[in-house]
């Protein structure tokens, strides 16, 4: 479902028009923000307000202060160092950004938990995985930035916009010609993280209260603000429409049981992968069997088939 709706608009190879239908509105396809706030947001609140459960769960949540985790930090010392890992990696990786770390370190999370039935149900281990991958890639992401002039991420890439506009050039001599800036740059993630910190620890007690706002007050704000989005990232009416019908995606898939970490990740992944698929295709001689017979490719495949038996494996037992 990921990869059919990420195809709508533009190929990103050829450029011809595929799955719109001869809309002009869908000329240039569904944008991952609109898919965030749709599958989340708006098909979130339908099911809560179908299922009228999330008043009463509201009451249960008290928050006094901020303690120390340790006992949480210890016990999963390995999830963090594997979300980090992860979340440099793909940091690394120009083009992949923030929303493909969380899903990928939540969802190798989820599958090397012992009790994975937890996870959306306020487990910890959900919690700090997603959260040390968004960190950890916001670095990675600057890493082709500062060397290679290659945006990481979103982010990056604005802000390499604002360098270029001042006449900062950059790419692999930026260090060593704009080192006071390459050194702000630094300043500016250490001074910004410890501000959040901050932020947050004092916030603590203030933040929950939101959930004793009542519902059928929070829930149509919440909406006004999804609509609201959409209708700004495009500048179309068309796009709330189109904000109804994936919340509808996202309320069927909750009532089959679809995780949205799947779609997210393929809908993120397609056009990275149609790209390097017809490149690796228009290159070679022999074909789909190249995959098969060049070693890299090979093990990958081999790797992806493993995981996948694994997991139904796993399953069965």
């Amino acid at each position: 479902m990921g990869l059919i709706i990420r195809c709508i608009g533009t190929a990103p190879i050829c450029g011809t028009q595929r799955f719109a239908g001869g809309s002009y509105y869908l000329a240039g396809g569904i944008g991952l923000s609109c898919v965030m706030l749709r599958i989340f947001a708006g098909s979130t609140i339908l099911m809560e307000y179908a299922r009228d459960e999330k008043a009463a769960a509201s009451e249960l949540v008290k928050v006094s202060r901020f303690r120390w985790p340790g006992r949480n930090l210890y016990n999963n010392v390995k999830n963090i160092i594997q979300s980090w890992c992860i979340g440099a990696v793909i940091g690394f990786l120009p083009g992949m950004g923030l929303a493909l770390s969380n899903v990928v370190a939540y969802a190798k999370a989820k599958s090397s938990s012992r009790h994975p039935e937890e996870f959306g149900q306020g487990c910890i281990d959900g919690v700090i995985a997603p959260e040390v991958a968004n960190n950890a890639s916001i670095g990675g992401a600057l890493v082709p930035m500062i060397a290679l002039g290659i945006p990481g991420d979103g982010s990056t890439a604005l802000l390499l916009g604002a360098l270029t506009v001042q006449g900062v050039v950059a790419g692999p001599l930026m260090l060593k010609n704009y080192t006071n800036i390459v050194y702000m740059i630094y300043l500016s993630c250490i001074f910004a993280t410890t501000c959040v910190l901050i932020f947050e620890i004092v916030g603590m007690p203030v933040f929950p209260s939101l959930l004793k706002i009542p519902y059928h007050y929070l829930y149509p704000v919440i909406l006004v603000l999804v609509f609201l989005g959409a209708y700004i990232s495009t500048g179309n009416i068309f796009a709330v429409i189109r904000t109804v019908g994936m919340a509808f995606i996202g309320v069927f898939m909750s009532w089959a049981d679809l995780p949205p970490t799947p779609f997210i990740l393929a809908y993120v992944l397609e056009e990275t992968l149609e790209t390097n698929l017809g490149r690796a295709l228009s290159y070679s001689t022999n074909g789909w069997m190249s995959f098969f017979t060049r070693p890299a490719s090979c093990i990958f495949i081999v790797v992806a088939v493993a995981s996948i038996v694994m997991t139904l494996v796993k399953k069965e037992k």
